[in-house]
C-alpha cells in the first residue's frame, strides 16, 4: 500500500480524531489540512486556508504533510499533532497488515480443507487439480483461474469461470503471459492477474493463474495462489509415483522404480544457512523405505525441516512416505510454528492413517539464523539429541507428543534449542539404533551418544561419518533391518 493510502486509510478509518482535531482548531481560530505525498488535500477543517499567508508545515512521514494557519498556530502545537497523526498512520497502517495477513491464512486455511475434502475419496490427477483451480478462484474473489502446461500447447486445461463458460482461447494466452517470468508474480497489464509457477524437481512444469478482479490483487493472493500451485506439484508428483507403481506387475521392477521415485523425494542439495552446518542422509533397508527427511528455506531467511518414520517397510510404507512429505511441503506456507504444523498435519492425515492401521513418527523443526534457536515439535519420535558444546554431555529430547494418525487431535507443544558454536542437534531414525550385530545386539542409545560425546569440533558431514562408520564396524556384516535416516545441525563460530 503506497504512502498516501495509509494517510488516506487514517481519514477514513478514525473520525472520531480528526472530529476532536477540528474542534480545537475551530475553538482557536485556526485551520489545518493533510495533503498526501502528490500535493493532493485529503482533509480539511478549522478556518478556511488564506491565500497567500504563512503556513506551519510538518511532516506526517512518509505519509504526506500537515498543514497549519490562523494567528494562534504555534510551532509546539503543530509538532505535536503531526506526531500524534504519524502515530496513528502507523497504527492503521499495521493494522491494516495484521488483516491482511489474517485474510490471507484464513483463504488458505479454507482451500486446502476444501481441497482436502473434495479430493480424499478420488484418485484421478484431472479431477484434484479441477478442485485446486475452482479453489484459486473462490478463495481469491477472482472471475477466472486456469492451470495448465506452457510448453505443450495441446495439452488439456483446468479452467474456472465465476459466470458462463471459460474461454480456452484466451486460458492459453494468460498463460503465454504469465510464463514470461521464472517466479510467482502480480501482472497488472493488460490485464490484472496473479500466477504461480508449478515446480517439479525445481523445473517449471506449467502456471495457475487468477484473473479478472475489479479491485486488483495484493501480496496475500499472491500467497496463496503459490501455496495452491506447490500443492498441485504434490499431487502431481504423487500421480507420477501411482501412474509408475501401476504399470508395474512384477514385484520386482515395482521396486525399482519405486526406489527412483522414493530418491527423487529426497533433497539432492542441502540450503546454506548461517550460523549453522547441515549434513542429512538417508538409507532405506530395502530398495525402498518408510523414512524421509525435508529441508525448506523460508522467504525470511529461517529453515524448516522435518524427519519422519511410517511404520512398516517397502512401498506402503513408501507410498505414505510421499503422502506425508507431500502434505507437509503444503502446510509449512501456511502455518508459522512447527507445533501447528505438526497438528495440521495431524488433522490432515489421521483418518487415512487409522484406516490403514499405520502412524508416522515425525519432528518439525524450525531454525532462526537471527536468534540461533530451534524450535522443535516431537511426534513420538526417537531418539533426539542436543549437544549443548564441546564436550558437553549429550542430552536426550524425549517426544511430547504422540505419533501422527494416533489420536485425532494433537497440542502444538514446543521446545527451544540454542545452536552455538559446536552445539549439535542430532535426530535419528530408530533404524540406527536398533541397528544389530551378527550377535543379536542393538547398536543402542549408550553407543549413539557415546559417538557424539567423543567432541564436536569435527564440521557437521565429519560427526555423521564418524555415526556410520561406528555403526558399520558395529553390524560386522549382518544385514540392515530397517531405514535408517541421520540428520545433524551444527552451530558454526
Amino acid at each position: 500500500m503506497k504512502p498516501a493510502e495509509h494517510l488516506r486509510l487514517l481519514v477514513q478509518n478514525r473520525p472520531d480524531l480528526l472530529a476532536a482535531l477540528d474542534q480545537q482548531l475551530r475553538s482557536a481560530g485556526t485551520g489545518a489540512c493533510l495533503v498526501d505525498p502528490d500535493g493532493e488535500t485529503i482533509w480539511a477543517s478549522g478556518t478556511s486556508e488564506p491565500a497567500g499567508q504563512d503556513l506551519l508545515r510538518h511532516l506526517v512521514e512518509p505519509y504526506g504533510e500537515m498543514r497549519i494557519w490562523g494567528e494562534q498556530a504555534s510551532e509546539e502545537w503543530a509538532g505535536i499533532a503531526a506526531s500524534l497523526l504519524t502515530a496513528c498512520a502507523e497504527s492503521e497502517a499495521e493494522l491494516n497488515q495484521l488483516v491482511d495477513d489474517h485474510i490471507s491464512t484464513t483463504n488458505q486455511l479454507m482451500a486446502l480443507y476444501n481441497i482436502v475434502y473434495g479430493t480424499h475419496g478420488t484418485w484421478d490427477l484431472a479431477q484434484k487439480l479441477d478442485v485446486i483451480v475452482r479453489e484459486a478462484g473462490k478463495q481469491s474473489n477472482s472471475e477466472f483461474a486456469v492451470l495448465g502446461r506452457v510448453e505443450d500447447p495441446g495439452s488439456p486445461l483446468h479452467l474456472y469461470a465465476r459466470r458462463g463458460a471459460a474461454d480456452a482461447t484466451a486460458a492459453r494466452s494468460l498463460l503465454e503471459s504469465v510464463s514470461r517470468e521464472k517466479n510467482a508474480h502480480i501482472g497488472i497489464a493488460p490485464e490484472s492477474f496473479v500466477a504461480a509457477p508449478i515446480l517439479l524437481h525445481g523445473e517449471v512444469y506449467g502456471w495457475l493463474a487468477v484473473t479478472d478482479r475489479e479491485e486488483g490483487y495484493l501480496g496475500r493472493d499472491l500467497k496463496l495462489v503459490q501455496a495452491l500451485a506447490d500443492l498441485a506439484a504434490g499431487f502431481l508428483l504423487t500421480a507420477r509415483l501411482q501412474e509408475k507403481v501401476v504399470e508395474t506387475f512384477k514385484i520386482g521392477r515395482e521396486l525399482e522404480l519405486a526406489s527412483e521415485i522414493q530418491e527423487l523425494l529426497i533433497p539432492r542439495e542441502l540450503p546454506t544457512v548461517p550460523g549453522i552446518e547441515i549434513c542429512a542422509i538417508c538409507h532405506p533397508a530395502s530398495q525402498v523405505g518408510g523414512d524421509f527427511y525435508a529441508i525448506q528455506t523460508l522467504p525470511d531467511g529461517d529453515l524448516v525441516f522435518a524427519v519422519g518414520d511410517v511404520t512398516g517397510k517397502g512401498v506402503p510404507a513408501a507410498m505414505l512416505m510421499a503422502m506425508t512429505r507431500t502434505a507437509f511441503h503444503s502446510i509449512v506456507p501456511i502455518e508459522e510454528s512447527p507445533g501447528k504444523i505438526l497438528a495440521h498435519l495431524n488433522e490432515v492425515l489421521c483418518a487415512d492413517l487409522e484406516r490403514v492401521g499405520k502412524f508416522v513418527t515425525l519432528v518439525v523443526g524450525r531454525y532462526s539464523s537471527w536468534s540461533r534457536n530451534v524450535i522443535l515439535a516431537n511426534a513420538g519420535h526417537s531418539p533426539v539429541l542436543s549437544i549443548s558444546g564441546h564436550g558437553a554431555v549429550p542430552a536426550m529430547l524425549e517426544p511430547l507428543l504422540p505419533p501422527i494418525g494416533v489420536l485425532p487431535t494433537i497440542a502444538p507443544e514446543e521446545i527451544s534449542v540454542t545452536l552455538r558454536a559446536d552445539s549439535v542437534l542430532v535426530i535419528t531414525s530408530d533404524g540406527v539404533t536398533e541397528a544389530r550385530n551378527p550377535k543379536g545386539e542393538f547398536f543402542g542409545l549408550d553407543r549413539l551418544v557415546g559417538v557424539f560425546a567423543a567432541g564436536t569440533r569435527a564440521t557437521a558431514a565429519e560427526l555423521a561419518h564418524r555415526l556410520l562408520a561406528d555403526l558399520h564396524d558395529f553390524s560386522n556384516g549382518a544385514k540392515q533391518s530397517d531405514d535408517q535416516t541421520l540428520l545433524i545441525l551444527k552451530g558454526t563460530r
